[in-house]
């Protein structure tokens, strides 16, 4: 995994790669002369910390550290929440989007409840779903998610896809929520 540690609010960025960012940021933060943060995580092997240091060669300060760029905060930027930065670490987001999308509203039953579908896992039809959306959702992104990527597990993370795939639900008609 790439990670981005910057040395205080705006100070040098280092470009990395480690199976566990979070223990190499405390290993780095023993010695750093200020206080770091991990700006973002990226799938990537060896190759790619390659490439993007030599993407950032004119910023390189010395051995993996950068001035903080505006192209190189760009880049890390695109890597932080945003729902396409989301579904490109974590493309099953848009399968839960998919079916989202696909349940539809049957306007001939009396009422539609989409807090059912989306906490119980429970269809208009009454068939039930083997988990709900809402628990699928925290399997990929939020605290509890079950990656490493930690982009993925964020409260903001969780917020932006939750809302994108809860969005495509049909709205609740006629039923308790209401």
């Amino acid at each position: 995994m790439v990670y981005f540690i910057q040395c205080g609010n705006d100070g040098p960025i280092k470009i990395g790669k480690s199976i566990d960012p979070v223990r190499r940021l405390q290993i780095l933060a023993l010695s750093a002369p200020s206080k770091l943060r991990l700006l973002a995580t990226i799938p990537g092997s060896r190759d790619e910390e390659s490439r993007l240091h030599r993407q950032f060669a004119e910023d390189r300060l010395y051995g993996e550290w950068f001035h903080p760029s505006p192209a190189l905060l760009a880049l890390i930027a695109s890597f932080q929440d945003s729902w396409n930065s989301l579904c490109r670490f974590e493309p099953r987001l848009l399968d839960l989007l998919k079916t989202a999308e696909a349940i539809k509203d049957d306007r001939a039953k009396p009422a539609f409840c989409a807090n059912a579908i989306w906490y119980h896992g429970i269809m208009q039809d009454g068939t039930v779903l083997p988990h709900s959306l809402k628990w699928e959702l925290t399997q990929l992104v939020g605290w509890e998610a079950n990656t490493n990527l930690l982009n993925l597990r964020t409260s903001g993370a969780y917020g932006i896809a939750y809302n994108a795939i809860y969005d495509a639900l049909p709205a609740c008609r006629n039923c308790s929520c209401l």
